[in-house]
């Protein structure tokens, strides 16, 4: 208090502080608190003017009110983009996350759509190429639920280490999505418990229909085709 400071501008005048403002979020809420100077508008006035009204009633029945207000002091002076508070928080703290969450989540059901019709393509060409060591084994005394197994672990092995280092990521990237997303740290717990179940589910069953194949394979069948 009492201190004296000059704006970063040509020929700016000297400033003196008389009162402090707690530092928060200006714009969006996602951005880290900002250090702002708040100026008197008779020192450094400016042509675009925000008026904001307080009532006990319901805000969207003050709109029409404050714009009379206003033509009845200016009838020159333009009134737009006017909007209640809570029209305010959402297109700025909530509608903007939700279209990246919907934007996400429609990439990761993709990603996810992808990756189990690759793998149920990788298990099914192995089934392909391995007909004839299949059979062999069928032959020597393997059962069908040995083979099934045999099948269905090397199919999930890979699925199994990729949900194990996207957990890792995950919990790696936790502190800065909580920086910016405080519900997030609350939120992962829950989707750590369900979407990698999730995962592993759709990952056996992309790889249990090969896996089913290889153990209705016919030993003789498959030798005589090799």
């Amino acid at each position: 208090m009492g201190k004296r400071f000059r704006l970063d501008e040509p020929g700016s005048p000297w400033i003196e502080v008389v009162g402090l403002a707690q530092t928060s979020r200006y714009l969006f809420i996602g951005e880290p608190p900002t250090d702002f100077v708040y100026l008197p508008f008779r020192q450094r006035p400016v042509r675009d003017m925000v008026l904001t009204a307080q009532s006990t009633a319901d805000s969207a029945s003050l709109i029409a009110p404050l714009r009379e207000a206003v033509r009845s002091l200016d009838p020159e002076v333009p009134v737009y983009d006017i909007h209640t508070m809570e029209d305010y928080f959402e297109a700025r703290a909530t509608r903007i996350f939700r279209v990246l969450l919907a934007i996400v989540g429609g990439m990761g059901v993709m990603g996810v759509a992808l990756a189990m019709a690759g793998l149920y393509g990788l298990m099914s060409y192995m089934v392909a190429r391995r007909t004839r060591e299949i059979g062999i084994r069928m032959a020597v005394g393997a059962d069908r639920s040995t083979v099934l197994q045999a099948v269905l672990a090397q199919g999930l092995v890979p699925v199994l280490a990729g949900v194990l280092a996207g957990l890792g990521l995950s919990a790696a990237t936790g502190r800065v999505l909580a920086a910016s997303f405080p519900l997030s740290a609350q939120i992962r717990p829950a989707l750590y418990g369900t979407i990698a179940p999730l995962l592993l589910l759709a990952a056996t069953f992309a790889a249990f229909i090969p896996a089913r194949h290889a153990a209705r394979i016919d030993p003789m069948a498959a030798l005589r085709d090799e």
